[in-house]
């Protein structure tokens, strides 16, 4: 990608949190109070495989996988976490959309 261009993409990433800045705090602050998804946000700071997620914030939040994985479902579809395939496994980031 030309420098230009990023330059571009980086003004348009600022100027969305400025407008959204309210609404990014609201939902970092829901995130932040349920154990689960915090643990999957902290988690999932480099790509780490499903089965790996899931396991270890089953582990910190003291819950099922089930429940883990129902969050991870919630996180991918709303933007906050990405997903990516490595083989056969598939593997979570968080995407930073919460900061």
């Amino acid at each position: 990608m030309d420098e230009e261009l990023s330059e571009k993409i980086d003004k348009l990433i600022a100027m969305y949190h400025l407008v959204h800045a309210t609404e990014i705090g609201e939902a970092r602050t829901k995130a932040e109070a349920d154990p689960v998804v915090k643990g999957i946000l902290e988690s999932s700071q480099t790509w780490l495989s499903s089965g790996d997620l899931k396991s270890k914030v089953a582990s910190l939040a003291s819950t099922s996988e089930k429940t883990v994985q129902r969050r991870i479902s919630e996180l991918v579809s709303s933007g906050v976490l990405s997903t990516r395939r490595e083989g056969t496994n598939l593997m979570y980031k968080s995407s930073g959309l919460l900061g």
